[in-house]
């Protein structure tokens, strides 16, 4: 981390964050559809926030992603609903389905699009982030494919497996005799569950394949109803920047509402100004503490604002922010403010936005490297998470104005970084108070004396008094020039 001073007259409660783009060297490039894409899917909204998605050639990255996209899309009754947007369809008809064909599964739909779908949108997903099926199998019939990650060695007991990313998990209903009912794709997981999304799912807890959504779930590790996993072998670019799916370290890119999300002016007002929906895409910025400063598409027009989208919403892609700034305001840590930046992030530190009674502040003091950095300078090329916590002076000091007799013309009691106004000195004779210039703020206690000039200055008209004798000179200068043409006339 570089530090340089802040450019004067920069306002110092103000955080100026600037971020510039091109920061991933990685080459990335918009999904393109692997089929023959419905004419009613291509009109919603999922096809436009899977167009939104850029594949970055990480594929259990890109396969996230993209799933993520699909949220809240919902089956229909008939080829007309594939935009997914018939909230009360319940016949199977979606648009993953299209791309592996027109089945009949004897579910009184004949040959059609519209069939159990939950291994379809796992496949679907998989086949437009470019996942090759013999790293990952392709199948409509859960236990199939289960057998087929068996045969290809990507299957995953449960005993003793900690899920990852992508990989794909198999559920079976408790009164089924086949080996596997439902699949998903594993979002993330902890040390108690596994969070997945599903296809075909239930919005609700209960654990059961019979739903009509694309959702988000979570499931104890333990639980009866999953039977396995499988980790496809995926392609992987480890300069491809990583997304913490949990929410623990939110940093900027881009989002999925899981429901709705007020939407305000600003990071402190709280003045609400707009409600972003569930399962909208949007774009965080700037992280100010718990809100977010946000861009979002709306009535066909770019919104921003701020939002405080921790734990309502998931991160579908990062573009290299991190938290990376920690801002406390004393050391009992009552007062914390974080910011999310950029490696290219110039960022002007500001005064605190808290009031202290009984001390000055004095600056920020980096807890790694001792250096206290002053409000109004500039870090830049922050490389590192860097916490900064605020140094206090309890200090009175006291800043006095003296006359050159010694007499007190004016005394300023205050703080460290109490504002210094010296006293007007009504005399033409002054000449400072004997110093280049006079500090803006109290940093210590300080006696200033007034500097007088030693005699009037006639040209340099520094005294009232040559200005009053003026007349007469300039009198006796024409008197004398009189005279002196009458002698010469004479």
């Amino acid at each position: 981390m570089k530090i340089k001073k802040a450019i004067a007259g920069m306002l110092l409660f103000a955080l100026m964050i600037t971020t510039a783009s091109g920061l991933c060297a990685v080459e990335i490039s918009a999904v393109t559809e692997t089929y023959q894409v419905s004419e009613e899917y291509k009109s919603s909204k999922y096809y436009e926030h899977l167009r939104r998605i850029e594949l970055t050639g990480d594929q259990a990255t890109d396969v996230i992603a993209i799933a993520l996209s699909q949220l809240g899309y919902h089956e229909g009754d008939s080829d007309a609903d594939l935009d997914g947007m018939n909230s009360e369809g319940t016949k199977n008809f979606v648009e993953y389905n299209v791309l592996y064909g027109k089945l009949d599964n004897q579910e009184g739909n004949g040959l059609s699009y519209g069939y159990a779908w939950c291994a379809a949108f796992v496949n679907w997903c998989l086949r437009q982030a470019r996942v090759e099926k013999t790293v990952s199998g392709t199948e409509v019939s859960c236990r199939r494919w289960l057998a087929d990650c068996k045969d290809m060695g990507i299957y995953e007991a449960k005993k003793d497996y900690a899920p990852k990313t992508a990989d794909l998990i198999f559920f079976k209903d408790a009164d089924s005799s086949v080996t596997s009912t439902h699949i998903g794709i594993v979002l993330y997981s902890d040390e108690d569950r596994v969070y997945t999304i599903e296809g075909n799912a239930s919005s609700g807890s209960a654990l059961s394949t019979a739903g009509h959504y694309v959702c988000l779930k979570s499931y104890k590790l333990s639980d009866s109803y999953i039977v396995a996993y499988a980790s496809p072998v995926y392609k992987t670019d480890e300069t491809v920047l990583k997304v913490d799916r949990s929410g623990e370290e939110m940093s900027s890119g881009l989002y999925i509402s899981k429901g709705e999300m007020n939407v305000y002016s600003d990071e402190r007002s709280g003045k609400k100004v707009d409600v972003l929906g569930a399962y909208e895409l949007f774009t965080v910025k700037e992280r100010y503490g718990d809100f977010f400063k946000i861009s979002y598409q709306k009535d066909g027009k770019t919104r921003e604002g701020y939002a405080k989208a921790a734990k309502k919403s998931v991160q579908i892609s990062s573009d290299g922010a991190t938290e990376a700034i920690e801002l406390i305001y004393d050391t009992e840590n009552e007062y914390v403010t974080r910011y999310a930046v950029l490696p290219s992030t110039t960022i002007t530190l500001p005064d605190p936005e808290i009031t202290n009674e009984t001390a000055g502040f004095v600056g920020w003091k980096d807890t790694k490297t001792g250096e206290l950095l002053r409000s109004g300078e500039t870090l830049v090329d922050i490389d590192a998470k860097t916490t900064l916590v605020a140094e206090w002076d309890e200090t009175l000091y006291t800043v006095t104005f003296a006359d050159s007799d010694g007499k007190v013309l004016k005394e300023i009691k205050g703080y460290y970084g109490t504002v210094i106004e010296p006293p007007e000195v009504d005399n033409e004779r002054f000449e400072g108070w004997g110093v280049d210039e006079i500090p803006l703020k109290i940093t210590e206690s300080t006696v200033y004396t007034a500097v007088y000039s030693e005699k009037a200055s006639v040209f340099g008209c520094r005294s009232s008094a040559a200005f009053s004798i003026l007349p007469s000179l300039l009198a006796l200068g024409l008197s004398i020039c009189f005279a002196s043409q009458k002698r010469k006339i004479k």
